[in-house]
């Protein structure tokens, strides 16, 4: 009797398709539970572009426009490497540095900077259009609330040295 019922319960399982070699309704691909590793992503040639040192004078005018900027003006250095801005001024022992987010040839976005004094720009990231004609970089926010990021980078054509 009990054999019969086993036998009942291999039948019934054969017959609705449990687990036949032949049928190809329940077959499952096989995936593996990791992915495969994927390929390094080069960075964007716009990187190349714009890498390199670059001078400006930041006029006194502009403490007018951004009046909380820590910054003062006067003659800057930027170096641009290594998926960074790094500004040098007057009155800073040592650099400014601003991290990008991501760039293309237009557009570079800066990772939102704990420095900046507005509340609002310590948790935003920055955003900007650039542009890079005759030798002289030049910056337009897009949208960025950190007014340093702006001072520094907008209020003057920045010259390749």
């Amino acid at each position: 009797m009990r054999a019969t019922a086993v036998l009942l319960l291999v039948s019934a399982a054969l017959a609705a398709g449990c687990g036949g070699e032949d049928d190809d309704e329940t077959a499952r691909p096989t995936e593996p539970l990791i992915p495969p590793p994927t390929e390094p992503v080069e960075p964007p040639p716009a990187i190349d572009m714009i890498d390199g040192e670059y001078e400006a004078t930041i006029p006194a005018s502009a403490r007018r426009r951004y009046p909380k900027v820590l910054h003062r003006p006067g003659r800057w250095r930027l170096l641009i490497a290594q998926g960074a801005l790094y500004f040098e001024g007057p009155g800073r022992p040592g650099d400014e540095e601003i991290r990008f987010k991501s760039i293309d040839e237009t557009t570079l976005v800066v990772h939102a900077d704990a420095r900046c004094v507005d509340r609002r720009a310590r948790l935003t990231d920055g955003r900007y259009r650039y542009a890079l004609h005759g030798g002289a970089l030049r910056f337009r926010a897009v949208s960025e609330p950190c007014g340093d990021h702006r001072f520094l980078m907008t209020t003057a054509p920045w010259r390749r040295r």
